[in-house]
């Protein structure tokens, strides 16, 4: 397994590259109400935090040739899953994509690095 990650500032950009043109079948929608409307809804969470430039996270997963037969979906969201788990942002917006363009199996997890949940700050006068 390869994987690769990249940090940017255009949700729609990287939408319109994991689903325009392209074979390719949508795995995981977290926080999002559809592929179509992703990239709108993590742009407007990303604005809840105007001083990060780049809040866009896209992870790239890519397998071996001959480890094509054991990446099913399940295997796809498991590890996409695990990486969330491990950068702490398993309540992030996110959308993962399995791209069929290649020789290989590979997908792709976009990710909103704001945490859309809202912040609670105590109440003055509490102990």
């Amino acid at each position: 397994m390869i994987g690769e990650h990249t940090r940017g500032s255009d949700f729609d950009g990287l939408f319109d590259y994991l689903t325009e043109k392209r074979d390719h079948t949508v795995i995981e929608l977290s926080g999002v109400s559809s592929v179509e409307h992703a990239g709108a809804e993590m742009q407007a969470t990303s604005r809840m935090a105007p001083q990060i430039s780049q809040p866009v996270l896209q992870i790239s997963l890519s397998a071996a040739i001959e480890d094509g037969d054991k990446m099913d979906q399940a295997r796809w969201r498991e590890l996409f899953g695990l990486i969330k788990a491990e950068l702490l942002m398993t309540s992030h917006q996110a959308v993962l994509v399995e791209h069929h363009d290649k020789a290989y199996h590979h997908a792709h997890g976009a990710l909103c690095i704001i945490d859309p949940r809202p912040v609670a700050l105590p109440r003055t006068g509490t102990r």
